[in-house]
């Protein structure tokens, strides 16, 4: 079941990606976006990993 989620909102990026990521590559707050929630994700492994 989890397996399904994942593809259908793989799929669904995908989708909607390739429709706005040429609008969303000229605005630059786009990148500021996805750079915060990178290094947020990052960060939540660093401390996860920092804790086991």
């Amino acid at each position: 079941m989890m397996l399904i989620n994942l593809a259908l909102s793989l799929v669904f990026v995908y989708y909607v990606g390739s429709y706005f990521i040429k609008e969303l590559i000229r605005v630059p707050f786009f990148w500021f976006v996805l750079f915060a929630v990178a290094f947020a994700v990052y960060w939540e492994h660093q401390r996860e990993k920092s804790q086991s």
